[in-house]
């Protein structure tokens, strides 16, 4: 796909999940955080539940950082297509099936985020990340597994392409990074439907120490890795296959 522009979006898309991730370093008390983060009307049709990080002592979610930015409560919409989770130093905003496509999504990411930075007072943040979870199937995407797509791996002179759990990384401009994980259904644990032969997960994220401050850096920030995102997919499918799948300028659900 490189030097080719870009299909809108494949259908039907493969995306299980699609989120944001916002991480902040405030000062005042993290149940503070919490509590004002909860109170805003954004979240008004959402049912509120108890994660089990709640019950791990708040001093040691404070000095753990394996605890630090994990969320204590979680926000679910009653139609179950979106949920929020929020812990003293972490907010993330998920969209689940049906994906409603990036124009929805990004302007659901901005209330989300100005909403956000109301309630901090601030729009400093020490980590943001953006995430699209994957899934193919072979009667939608025509991906009946690692040789369907444009990822090789090669040990000695045998080509593996049965039982892979592939994780990469690469780095991008100043401020971000990309990592992949493409695996076959033995290696992915939670709940997904049975039938699906690959998983491809695309975690866009900051550099570590580098940090993103005010509305206008961030959205941008945000757009430069929904971009990244795209491409990297891209890479991934056969272009093949993305050519039976592509939709292009029709709107809709696009990546």
């Amino acid at each position: 796909m490189q030097g080719k522009a870009l299909p809108e979006r494949i259908d039907p898309d493969a995306i299980l999940e699609a989120l944001v991730e916002f991480r902040f370093e405030p000062t005042e008390l993290p149940e503070a955080i919490v509590g004002r983060l909860l109170d805003t009307p954004l979240w008004g049709d959402y049912s509120q539940v108890r994660l089990a990080t709640a019950d791990i002592p708040q001093p040691l979610r404070e000095n753990d950082p394996n605890f630090r930015y994990m969320p204590i409560i979680e926000l679910r919409k009653k139609d179950n297509t979106r949920s929020a989770k929020v812990g003293g130093h972490v907010f993330s905003y998920h969209v689940l099936p049906p994906y409603p496509g990036w124009s929805v999504f990004r302007q659901e990411i901005n209330t989300v985020l100005t909403a956000i930075v109301q309630k901090l007072k601030s729009a400093d943040f020490s980590r943001l990340g953006f995430r699209y979870i994957n899934v193919f199937r072979p009667e939608q995407h025509h991906v009946s597994g690692l040789s369907d797509t444009n990822v090789t791996i090669v040990i000695g002179n045998e080509q593996l392409s049965e039982s892979v759990n592939l994780n990469y990384r690469r780095s991008f401009d100043t401020n971000h990074t990309v990592t992949v994980k493409v695996s076959t259904p033995e290696f992915v644990v939670g709940n997904v439907q049975p039938g699906f032969s690959l998983l491809c997960d695309i975690d866009v994220a900051t550099k570590t120490d580098v940090s993103v401050t005010g509305l206008e850096a961030t959205t941008s920030w945000i757009d430069d890795a929904h971009d990244l995102e795209k491409e990297e997919f891209f890479k991934i499918l056969h272009e093949d296959i993305t050519m039976q799948l592509s939709v292009k300028n029709k709107g809709g659900n696009n990546e």
